[in-house]
């Protein structure tokens, strides 16, 4: 019998990045609140001391040079920089970096799988059993669609995608903020497979939502919709 608090496992993260908004006030590599100085290259990194700086380059090297590009005041958006240091890590060997979960066990991270066929297969098992507002069907909808569009399977997200709406609707209601996202998202898509019309509404609706859910001063909102609301009224208009 494990005691309640006994700590079961532990392991570091495959990946780690500073939240934006502590940038300034915490050490990027270990998250301290001791005096801070810049990295002389970026200037934009933080460290508390030496040994930190020198820690952290193995994953600062690379994303450094693209600091140096980032207008006096910009922050980049911590999904981003997460992002960007996966794919460094991934391009440097780090697929096969091995995380234990038991004593003679261990996972890759290239062990990872999607589960967009086995998303599938539910929805087709669902079909003429679960109504389309059945919250496990919704639940299976949304998997399907996020797996799509990690695998960059564009026919499958515009197709999960509509579909996801009504549910989305009904048990998050009209302006929530999943809804929001989700209609970012869809929009973006439907700006990639040119279906330009389709995607201005769908980002005009996001739009409506995410003004009020996340405000006009959000970088989600200030940056990445008004630049794809930008790019779709240009092509629409265009047209």
């Amino acid at each position: 019998m494990i005691k309640r608090g006994t700590l079961v496992h532990s392991e570091k993260p495959f990946i780690h990045a500073l939240a934006s908004n502590l940038r300034l006030s915490r050490c990027d590599h270990c998250y301290s609140e001791y005096e801070l100085f810049k990295c002389a290259a970026c200037h934009y990194a933080k460290y508390c001391d030496r040994d930190c700086q020198k820690a952290a380059w193995r994953d600062h090297k690379k994303e450094c040079s693209c600091f140096k590009k980032l207008p006096p005041g910009r922050e980049l958006p911590n999904a981003a920089r997460i992002l960007a240091r996966i794919i460094f890590k991934l391009k440097r060997g780090g697929g096969n970096e091995q995380g234990w979960y038991d004593k003679n066990k261990f996972r890759m991270f290239k062990d990872l799988m999607s589960h967009l066929d086995v998303c599938k297969l539910c929805l087709e098992k669902q079909s003429g059993l679960f109504h389309p507002d059945n919250v496990l069907h919704v639940r299976t909808l949304d998997l399907a669609f996020e797996a799509s569009i990690q695998l960059q399977k564009w026919e499958d997200s515009l197709d999960f995608g509509p579909k996801l709406i009504p549910g989305f609707e009904k048990y998050y209601g009209t302006h929530h903020p999943i809804l929001g996202l989700h209609y970012l998202k869809f929009g973006k898509i439907l700006m990639f497979k040119d279906a330009c019309d389709k995607a201005l509404d769908a980002l005009e609706k996001a739009q409506t939502i995410l003004r009020v859910t996340h405000g006009e001063d959000h970088p989600l909102y200030r940056t990445v919709l008004s630049s794809l609301l930008l790019q779709a009224k240009t092509l629409v208009y265009n047209s």
